[in-house]
């Protein structure tokens, strides 16, 4: 049997009274108290003590399992033990959503970059886009980056998120400086997102615009103008006038030519339809070009006619064999078109000889 510890250590006798009194101190044990079922409170993760303190009788234990929605089975020290390692995990469970709730909370602050607290380091003092000065914005609709440069620009997170958007999310230009922005200002934007949710934080990624209605004879004007400026882009010169100010006799002329250039006069190869109109090689799907003379509204025959000249052009994947569409498309316009053969000579002689003698070949 071990020596007690003052014996090993030759405590001095005169010393040994005052040890012995606190070695029997620490050896009494205190009796738990019971409690009647009015007087018992149930213990939570803050108040484990009650355990150490309170004798609880079976009936009282099982009431603090219900409680908790526990395992009812087994003896008292069973049903303690369940009790006590469920507020403990819960204890700990909470410790830890505390700390990674906080490690989240900083992380989305940072991805608000440098002045997200500090709006005076931003160069521009509004928004290129709501022009609200950008000491308004709210803190979870703000967003700042550090560029290439060190200076700091600040911004409402819908409108810069809205100009990533418009731009395909790459290659998009400060509005303060048309200098390229890298790619990791839209990450950020998107983790602030993602964050958002997991902490949630409601934030506006939407832009409402006042769009005002317009007429289906607009749409087809700016639809247009649109086509045919993209065939610029292509390199070519045109005018989506040369279309506009087409009747319905030289609308439907014109699809016959494009359709005859298709089909037979430019000879182009199978693989090469299929190139400038994917999947189909048809850019005329669906539409009889014969049937059209039935069609009395003008409006409806400009829609299909400009539906048609965006299959040659927009379809290929490539520009080279977008250009090729394009180019048919002008090639057919100069013939029902004298602005169009006026300005495109060239392209009028390569197309019309032809046209001039299938029109002799037929009479």
């Amino acid at each position: 049997m071990s020596k007690p510890l003052y014996e090993l250590y030759h405590i001095p006798s005169k010393e040994l009274d005052e040890v012995k009194s606190i070695q029997n101190k620490l050896n009494i044990t205190k009796k738990k108290q019971k409690m009647t079922d009015e007087e018992m409170k149930i213990p939570c993760k803050n108040t484990l003590y009650y355990f150490e303190i309170t004798n609880y009788s079976l009936h009282q234990l099982k009431r603090i399992v219900k409680h908790y929605n526990l395992k009812l089975s087994g003896n008292k020290k069973d049903l303690i033990n369940r009790i006590k390692n469920y507020l403990m995990v819960d204890k700990y469970v909470l410790l830890l959503q505390r700390f990674t709730r906080g490690y989240l909370q900083r992380s989305y602050n940072w991805l608000h970059g440098p002045a997200y607290l500090k709006r005076d380091l931003c160069t521009n003092d509004s928004d290129f886009y709501s022009l609200d000065p950008l000491s308004e914005i709210p803190f979870h609709q703000f967003f700042s980056f550090k560029d290439d440069d060190g200076f700091i620009y600040g911004f409402e997170l819908s409108s810069i998120y809205h100009l990533f958007k418009e731009n395909n999310y790459f290659d998009v230009e400060n509005p303060y400086n048309r200098k390229m922005m890298n790619n990791g200002v839209f990450m950020k934007i998107c983790h602030i997102v993602s964050l958002s949710k997991l902490l949630n934080f409601k934030i506006n990624l939407y832009i409402e615009k006042d769009i005002p209605e317009i007429s289906l004879e607009k749409a087809l004007q700016l639809r247009s103008l649109e086509l045919f400026q993209y065939i610029n882009r292509l390199g070519n010169y045109s005018s989506n006038e040369w279309f506009l100010s087409l009747p319905k006799v030289k609308l439907i002329r014109f699809l016959r030519e494009l359709e005859d250039i298709w089909d037979y006069r430019a000879n182009i190869t199978s693989q090469n339809k299929m190139r400038i109109c994917p999947p189909t090689g048809n850019p005329f799907l669906g539409i009889n070009v014969l049937n059209l003379r039935f069609i009395d509204d003008l409006l409806k025959l400009k829609i299909i006619v400009l539906n048609i000249m965006e299959n040659f052009i927009y379809a290929a994947r490539d520009e080279t064999y977008q250009n090729l569409g394009a180019m048919y498309v002008l090639g057919a316009l100069t013939i029902v078109n004298e602005n169009a053969a006026s300005d495109l000579p060239w392209l009028y002689e390569s197309f019309s000889v032809v046209a001039n003698d299938s029109d002799s070949d037929s009479n």
